[in-house]
């Protein structure tokens, strides 16, 4: 008669239940939980002598972020799930023009713990 016990499985079920816990919004809790935040930083450089008075708006979608900068102001937004962001830069002044678009797309995986951030700058030369 064998003396093992069933208490290794149970042990290794309730870990297991313990790392893949989910909240409300079926995002999991515990050890991963930390691995779902980052951050987009976005920042508006002028290469030009001009500028533009009242700033520029950064939109991110599809948080449904807006906010205002004026350039060199670093903006850095906190999201909290994985998947595609479109950073759109908006409100530009007649004299200033923006080099390379006015749209930046990033992705994130998910629990990927080596994304803490990612970055959306735009140029723009106001002259």
């Amino acid at each position: 008669m064998r003396s093992r016990s069933f208490l290794p499985v149970l042990c290794l079920s309730g870990s297991l239940a313990l790392l893949t816990a989910c909240d409300n919004d079926n995002q999991p809790l515990g050890t991963w939980a930390r691995f779902t935040q980052f951050s987009i930083l976005a920042e508006v450089t002028n290469v030009g002598t001009g500028a533009d008075a009242n700033g520029f708006l950064i939109s991110i979608d599809p948080s449904d972020t807006v906010e205002r900068v004026g350039a060199g102001e670093p903006l850095r937004i906190d999201q909290a799930k994985g998947g595609t962001w479109t950073i759109t830069l908006s409100d530009v002044g007649g004299n200033c023009d923006v080099v390379d678009g006015d749209t930046r797309t990033i992705s994130v995986v998910e629990r990927d713990q080596r994304t803490l951030a990612k970055r959306a700058d735009f140029t723009v030369d106001c002259g």
